[in-house]
This record gives C-alpha cells, structure tokens and sequence, in this order.
C-alpha cells in the first residue's frame, strides 16, 4: 500500500530528527509538536478565562452590596472659614536680644527670665511698635507708655545642642553638649495705644 503525499513526507521527517534528514523536514516536524501543544494548552487557557470572569464577577457584586463608601466627598471649603478672628491690636516687643510681634493670647519662648516663676506675671516695656487695623505707631526706639502684659507659663530647656572641635593631625578633639534654659509666656494684653488696653 502507498501512503498520501503528506503522510510520507511527515513519516520521513520524524524518522529525519534521529538520523540525517533535509531541513524542510525538521521544520515540519517542529510545526507540528507547537501544533499538538497548542492544542493541549488551549482547554486550560479556556478554564483559566472562565474562572478569572466569575472571580471579578462576584468581586464587583460584593462592592455593590456593601453599604457605607469608603471615603465620602466633602465641599470644599478655604482656610479661611476656619481662621481665628483678626486681633483688635499687635504690638512688636524686644526681649533681650530677640523682637516678637505678638497679638493677646499668643506665646512666645525666650530666654530664661531667671527671676519670674510660674504663674508671675510679668510686663514687657520695651515696646518697639503698636498697631490696629486703622493705625501704626513706630516707637523711636520705643514707644513711650506702651506695655505688654504677660504670665510665665513653664521654664525648660530646649533639645541639646552638640559642639566639635578637632584639630586635624594632632590628635585633638571635643565634643560639648549644651542646653538653652527657656521660658515661655502667655500674652495677656497690649496697652499704649491711646491709653487702650486689649
């Protein structure tokens, strides 16, 4: 009996891949197995697809039962509708070495008042400026009868600063360590402006 045309190249082509064989029969061959494997791969690629679709499908059906949103929008609304009011009055005052601009109910730290303790008020009459909404009085260098009034809040001592020193090839070096004593006051009122007090 004789074999079709395409058996026989094909039965030569395998009986080519263990012995001498033209190159046209090994790419058949080759076609041939990616054929067979595609074939086998394609139910399982099949199954794959269908159970990835039902996962997303139960997934979405989930989130829909759900009843309360993760994050809600909220209107938007600009920072100043949550700013404190303007303060009628500010005054700029020196403390030692350092110049606060300073409004009632604000505190500021300076350096240790040694003599005041917690609690003692204390007035500031180096003032350097007043000013209101209408107005601005610049002192030269101070304004004269003006006075900020504050209360000692707490002293302490601010983060340690360290210092190096180091002298290269000579085998010296130091290292100090230091902490600022401070103090923190609580503005009460500003007086000067016209004899106002706030």
């Amino acid at each position: 009996t004789s074999a079709p045309p395409g058996r026989a190249k094909e039965t030569v082509g395998v009986r080519g891949m263990f012995g001498s064989m033209r190159r046209s029969g090994l790419l058949a061959a080759c076609r041939a197995a990616q054929g067979t494997l595609a074939g086998a791969r394609a139910p399982v690629a099949e199954a794959h697809a269908r159970a990835l679709a039902r996962a997303s499908s139960s997934s979405r059906a989930g989130a829909r039962a759900s009843a309360a949103p993760i994050w809600t929008a909220r209107p938007f609304s600009s920072a100043a509708d949550h700013a404190p009011p303007p303060a009628e009055i500010f005054g700029v005052v020196k403390v030692g070495a350092q110049q606060f601009k300073v409004v009632p109910d604000d505190l500021i730290v300076v350096e240790k008042l040694g003599e005041a303790k917690v609690n003692d008020p204390v007035v500031l009459s180096e003032v350097m400026m007043l000013g209101t909404a209408e107005r601005t009085v610049i002192g030269r260098p101070s304004v004269p009868g003006a006075a900020v009034h504050a209360v000692v809040e707490e002293h302490f001592r601010e983060a340690k600063k360290l210092a190096f020193k180091k002298k290269r090839r000579k085998g010296y070096q130091r290292l100090k360590g230091h902490r600022q004593e401070l103090t923190s006051l609580r503005i009460s009122r500003i007086v000067g402006m016209d004899g106002q007090s706030v």
